[in-house]
């Protein structure tokens, strides 16, 4: 459980680049699901300024879960 907190972390620090206007200071309002019929996790997340405002970019990312044993899981 606790690789899983490090997503928001990671996602963060990939997606701060983003943008040319403003950039990344917080993550909100992230959340898990698990999706039956593909069977995968999809992953939601706001990202907000330093003055709390929510920011909009395009991006893509890729995300792997490597555990102590070095085994992605």
């Amino acid at each position: 459980m606790k690789k899983l907190l490090m997503i928001p972390i990671i996602a963060i620090l990939l997606l701060s680049g983003c943008s040319s206007v403003a950039s990344v200071d917080t993550m909100k309002g992230w959340s898990f699901q698990y999706n039956d019929g593909t069977e995968d996790y999809s992953l939601f997340f706001g990202l907000c300024d330093s003055n709390d405002n929510y920011l909009s970019e395009n991006a893509a990312v890729d995300i792997k879960i490597v555990n102590e044993n070095d085994e992605v899981v």
